[in-house]
């Protein structure tokens, strides 16, 4: 299992447009306009305000949902925080990463830079998730166990991938960038019990180190160029690392098409259980007959068993599996849709009766759930009514993974409802839908430009 890193690099730079299928070049479209709804509805978070004020350096780069622009670097950086805060971003479940937080972010900037066409752009996000999820799988489970953030480690060899492959660069060059990538990777979850700004900070941070890793190849800075199979590389994030997870299929069986599209605003650990908890609330079962509800899942629910979604209005809501059952249950899909917008969501929170049932909420972990892991994410949702009945429905895939996938159709309508809820104009959003319609004919600044938009309203303040 020698020169894998040359390999990955090979496949990388020698990848092009007529290589790719129709399906997945639609995938990429999906994933590109996915990310450009969630990112502008997170535009307007504090933590991306912050980020904005202290990285924002003169450039002719995109920042989403800001007028003035940047250099390439911040725009990564800050475009990949932005995807990622309002837990709306699509998910690879196998290497438990938010890909597209990273690679996109990266692949604009590098496309902006370079004044490339959107077929590169394509061809970069292609290649980018094939790295980023090749190398997630390559060390999991252990990566995660260990306290790594796959958001922010992986998604940083992806990224150098992706904006490598718009930078034009040779193999060599990209050996050395996904070495130079390698160097920088970082990124835990010491931020959890907190819910602290650094989450978002990551994926940011992952897509400004593979940006500047692409650069600096191209300009001859050189690192390892076996980082992948060095014993004091990828293996240091893992207990040991599975090479072969890069090689099967490469070329063929392309990672992107394995990505998952969220259809609710949490994190993606919680969706089984809002699914099972939709289809018991068709029961049109009241709180006073409910004694107690158990969420069952997989040992990675403990990542969101908090019965304290109160503790402020944006992260708060999103990291509670309580909370979000709770609300579907009493309120079906009209209460968790309603969670999108901010009052919507603060009446979820004030709402006596979705208290009362987190109150009576418990989240157990299930260690037999574990042995289907990637395969399946799932969750058993049980309401044990006064009466002695219990209603249970298990999970094991949420809506919007692609064996239970939403359509084109669907990412269209929720980027318009995403950018309409801070603001962005009919004609704007018609832009936007068009530009991706035929991204493969336009230059990717023509992609971006309507991103420049300046959103006029707060989605959500996080108070500190």
């Amino acid at each position: 299992m020698e020169k894998i890193t040359r390999r990955v690099a090979d496949f990388v730079v020698g990848l092009t447009f007529d290589d790719l299928p129709q399906q997945v070049v639609e995938k990429a479209r999906a994933c590109l306009l996915d990310y450009f709804g969630y990112a502008v509805y997170g535009s307007t978070a504090r933590p991306i305000d912050i980020l904005f004020r202290v990285l924002a350096e003169p450039g002719d780069c995109t920042v989403i949902g800001r007028a003035r622009t940047t250099s390439g670097l911040s725009a990564a950086f800050i475009n990949g925080a932005m995807g990622h805060v309002a837990e709306l971003d699509d998910t690879h479940r196998q290497s438990m990463a938010h890909i597209g937080d990273s690679i996109i972010p990266a692949a604009l900037a590098a496309g902006e830079i370079a004044d490339t066409d959107g077929k590169s752009l394509l061809v970069a996000m292609v290649a980018g998730y094939d790295v980023a999820a090749r190398a997630g799988e390559s060390v999991m489970p252990s990566h995660y166990y260990r306290g790594w953030h796959p958001s922010a480690t992986v998604n940083t060899l992806g990224a150098a991938a992706a904006a490598g492959s718009v930078l034009g660069l040779s193999g060599l060059q990209m050996q050395h960038a996904i070495g130079i990538a390698g160097t920088q990777m970082c990124g835990n979850f010491a931020h959890v019990p907190e819910r602290g700004m650094a989450k978002d900070l990551n994926p940011g941070r992952a897509a400004f180190s593979g940006l500047l890793a692409a650069l600096l190849a191209k300009a001859g800075f050189t690192a390892s160029t076996d980082f992948l199979e060095n014993r004091h590389g990828l293996a240091m994030y893992g207990d040991g690392v599975r090479l072969e997870c890069f090689l099967e299929g490469l070329g063929e069986d392309f990672k992107i098409l394995e990505v998952s599209h969220k259809v609710y605003t949490a994190c993606r650990h919680i969706h089984s259980a809002i699914d099972a908890a939709l289809e018991i609330s068709r029961y049109g079962l009241s709180v006073p007959e409910i004694d107690a509800v158990e969420i069952e899942s997989w040992s990675h629910i403990a990542f969101c068993d908090d019965p304290n979604p109160w503790r402020d209005e944006w992260y708060g809501p999103r990291f509670s599996a309580q909370f979000n059952v709770a609300v579907a249950l009493v309120h079906g899909e009209a209460g968790v849709d309603a969670l999108f917008e901010p009052e919507g969501c603060s009446r979820m929170l004030r709402d006596p009766d979705v208290r009362r049932l987190v109150e009576r909420t418990e989240v157990v972990v299930n260690p037999d759930m574990d042995r289907d892991f990637p395969g399946i994410w799932p969750a058993k949702v049980s309401v044990l009514l006064r009466d002695g009945r219990t209603v249970s429905v298990r999970k094991d895939l949420a809506r919007g993974e692609p064996e239970v996938p939403v359509s084109y159709g669907y990412i269209v309508q929720k980027f318009r409802r995403l950018s309409g809820l801070v603001g962005m104009p009919t004609d704007v959003q018609d832009a936007t839908v068009e530009a991706l319609d035929k991204v493969h004919e336009l230059r990717v600044r023509e992609v971006t430009q309507t991103l420049r938009w300046e959103p006029q309203v707060v989605v959500h303040s996080v108070d500190r």
